[in-house]
């Protein structure tokens, strides 16, 4: 049975407001340490948080059909969040781990690991993955922390 249900619902969840309050978020709690960009190509609301001091890692929203929150890393650190409160605090407290350099990445042929520490304590880990999946990855080694500064 074919579904009925409407393919662009999620934009219904993308509002205006969603985008409104990150950014604010965002522009809050980097303040002059990092540039924020909200724009929207081809429609699709994005905010790129984006720090002056070399060495730090930027962040990336992405409206779709959840809220994809990227930071800069070597393929890990990719995160969808549901367009509801938890998700919506999840991104806020990723921008202010990432902006206080809370952050640590562990990197291997063709992955990397991305952790990140909220002011709560709490530790949220995404790895990512790029090339040939069937070759045994060799080990994770931890980048420079000097690399990993915070704004």
């Amino acid at each position: 049975m074919a579904s009925t249900a409407d393919p662009d619902a999620w934009l219904d969840r993308a509002t205006p407001e969603t985008f409104a309050r990150l950014e604010a978020a965002a522009r809050r709690i980097v303040g002059s340490r990092a540039r924020v960009i909200a724009e929207q190509p081809d429609g699709i609301p994005v905010i790129r948080v984006l720090p002056h001091r070399p060495g730090a890692r930027s962040v990336t929203l992405i409206a779709d059909q959840w809220i994809v929150l990227e930071v800069e890393s070597g393929g890990g650190g990719r995160w969808e969040l549901a367009y509801d409160e938890p998700g919506i605090s999840f991104a806020e407290k990723a921008i202010e781990a990432v902006a206080a350099g809370r952050i640590r990445e562990w990197v291997g042929p063709g992955r990397s690991r991305v952790e990140l520490t909220f002011d709560d304590g709490s530790v949220h880990v995404e790895t990512g993955r790029r090339g040939i999946r069937g070759v045994l990855p060799g080990r994770l080694r931890s980048t420079d922390s000097e690399d990993l500064r915070r704004y």
